[in-house]
């Protein structure tokens, strides 16, 4: 085939499919509907006269030559963002769009309050925030910044440590009233616990009960800590709450506060593509900002960690350690990825890559 007879812009058609596994999941990611994407793969099987994909009954995988053009199009994808990148640095005014994806304690009852302030200064910045209890992978691009309480051992991206922030027992004073006083890890044993919904497991609360040899019996469980906040302020059990949180709700007391207690940390991901476009290092700048801010609620106690003051918002990108390579979580990704280039970016480099792209197809 001559290059003339690529679309390109199936090519982002093809990333989303082979990044997702499934027609269903790349369609939500590129805000199409799945007959649209089956017809682009199609086309570009059809242009390269080969078999792209395996169709079985749990989804698409790459066939072998699927791969060698996976590989080569990931490094079109990078240099259609050092092409961004540059084009952005030529200019200091921030606009587009930035996802970020964060845990729903994080995103909905902290980060959220924040974003006016954030959109006050830069109004041609527009921000999606998507928030769940698992992390999602900026390696796939379902984020352009994800935040999440485990830090990523190896990929293409740059990772800063925001803050730790510790985790206590809590319950109303009228729910301790109507059950009886908790003095004594033996008391927790015929409490009626709030947790998380068996898919997405308190990591904290399992420790804490092992530690205490008390086997929590769940009565009440939701996948969210906004959930799981609400039921406890209504008086339907005892939960584990990140202190910058429930420390703000006034009918909420402490339960066992000097034994029962965890700390877990923060971490702010950005993959090395995107660091320095003016939108994401802006939307990263002012997080970082806003957890130093905050950092006394974080970490209320005397041991809290020490940071390093965070930049300003208009100034140098956050202080990030340095690259690593990351492969993704094993646990379960949400598919509704952030945007991927567009049709136009895909063309400024078609010059460049055509040749590339097309002889990994016929390679051996």
């Amino acid at each position: 085939m001559t290059g003339e007879n690529l679309d390109w812009d199936n090519l982002r058609y093809f990333l989303a499919v082979a990044r997702a596994g499934k027609l269903t999941a790349a369609a939500r990611r590129l805000g199409q509907d799945h007959t649209t994407v089956g017809r682009r793969i199609a086309s570009l099987e059809s242009a390269f006269r080969s078999k792209l994909f395996e169709r079985r009954p749990e989804g698409y995988r790459l066939t072998e030559t699927g791969q060698r053009l996976y590989e080569n199009v990931k490094t079109v994808e990078s240099s259609v963002w050092e092409i961004q990148r540059d084009l952005a640095a030529q200019t200091q005014h921030v606009e587009g769009v930035v996802r970020i994806g964060a845990p729903d304690d994080f995103g909905n009852l902290f980060l959220a309050k924040h974003i006016g302030e954030l959109q006050s200064v830069h109004p041609d910045l527009k921000i999606e925030l998507i928030t769940l209890p698992y992390t999602l992978s900026v390696s796939k691009r379902e984020a352009d910044i994800a935040i999440g309480v485990e830090r990523p051992a190896e990929g293409r991206l740059f990772v800063r440590r925001l803050t730790d922030f510790e985790m206590r027992l809590y319950a109303t004073r009228d729910y301790i009233d109507a059950h009886g006083p908790i003095d004594r890890p033996s008391d927790l044993a015929r409490q009626m616990w709030i947790g998380c919904a068996s898919d997405f497991s308190s990591a904290a609360l399992l420790d804490a009960a092992t530690e205490l040899d008390c086997t929590p019996t769940l009565r009440f469980t939701c996948s969210s800590f906004a959930g799981q906040l609400a039921a406890a302020v209504s008086g339907a059990g005892v939960a584990m709450l990140p202190r910058y949180v429930a420390d703000q709700e006034t009918s909420l007391t402490a339960v066992l506060p000097d034994v029962v207690k965890a700390t877990q940390a923060y971490h702010m991901v950005v993959h090395a593509d995107l660091r320095d476009l003016p939108r994401v290092r802006t939307a990263a700048n002012y997080i970082a900002q806003k957890v130093t801010e905050a950092r006394a609620r974080f970490v209320p106690s005397p041991t809290r960690s020490s940071q390093s003051k965070a930049p300003s918002l208009p100034g140098s990108p956050v202080r990030f350690i340095r690259p690593c390579q990351v492969k993704d979580a094993k646990a379960r990704r949400c598919r509704s990825g952030a945007r991927p280039p567009s049709e136009r970016d895909w063309r400024l480099s078609n010059t460049i890559f055509r040749k590339k792209v097309i002889d990994a197809t016929t390679d051996g």
